[in-house]
């Protein structure tokens, strides 16, 4: 649902988990990269999109060229949850 700022809202962080990762598994299967995902994600006019994308590379121990469908969903949506919210997923 809408939260504050344009920004979904979940009610809890699961439902907000699973939403994040469905959302890689869609642009993984539309073909975009590590980097263009994080673009899009974390547009440049309200993130340091640079930092971001960094953040994930080391992470997933992949690079910014690295297609989403051989990145590991649970690793990046864990990294991804833990910057966003400073949540620990499992």
């Amino acid at each position: 649902s809408q939260g504050q700022g344009g920004f979904a809202y979940f009610p809890t962080p699961e439902a907000g988990y699973q939403a994040l990762k469905n959302q890689i598994q869609l642009d993984a299967s539309r073909g975009l990269t590590l980097q263009k995902f994080i673009n899009k994600y974390a547009p440049p006019s309200e993130n340091d999109t640079g930092l971001y994308l960094r953040q994930m590379v080391s992470a997933t121990g992949t690079s910014p060229t690295t297609p989403l469908n051989k990145i590991n969903l649970d690793m990046l949506a864990k990294a991804m949850a833990k910057k966003e919210s400073s949540t620990i997923i499992g």
